[in-house]
């Protein structure tokens, strides 16, 4: 989960898995405590077919391009459900918030391709600024299962 900010007005970006597949009341009470605007990102896991839980969501999508700031400071960002390895803007300063590989090998073994992507001389075209893809899933130590913001995700990265 990624709030884009804390006030009252907050948009609560979840990348997915939120509910494994069946309905759940606990869920649903679950999703309706959470505060602000919530735009579901549809991952492999989640079950829609309960209308009362599709109702929770502002939106529901797969795929969304941001922008949001923190510290006079302008970020680009590419949300969805799955890690991919080519997204827009990312020899340009965009980054990737993801969640599908959870703590896994597969994650290892994503993060190890951007790290090459970052060594690859001929593909690095940003002049030193390093291709960033983060995995937001809240089983991640750094996110503690709570929502955070993307500059509690970005310090978590220095």
């Amino acid at each position: 989960m990624v709030p884009r900010s804390k006030s009252a007005f907050t948009t609560v970006y979840i990348l997915g898995d939120m509910a494994m597949r069946g309905k759940n009341n606990a869920l649903l009470a679950l999703v309706a405590q959470l505060k602000g605007k919530k735009i579901l990102f549809r991952g492999n896991h989640d079950d829609l077919s309960d209308y009362r839980y599709q109702r929770l969501f502002e939106e529901i999508t797969d795929y969304r391009e941001i922008a949001d700031s923190f510290d006079g400071k302008t970020y680009k960002l590419c949300l969805m459900h799955y890690p991919i390895l080519m997204w827009n803007g990312q020899h340009r300063g965009s980054i990737l918030l993801y969640a599908h590989t959870h703590n896994t090998v597969e994650e290892a073994f994503f993060q190890k391709c951007v790290k090459e992507l970052n060594e690859n001389k001929k593909l690095n075209v940003q002049q030193g600024k390093p291709i960033r893809a983060i995995n937001v899933g809240c089983m991640m130590p750094y996110m503690g299962y709570e929502p955070r913001t993307l500059k509690e995700i970005l310090s978590a990265h220095e």
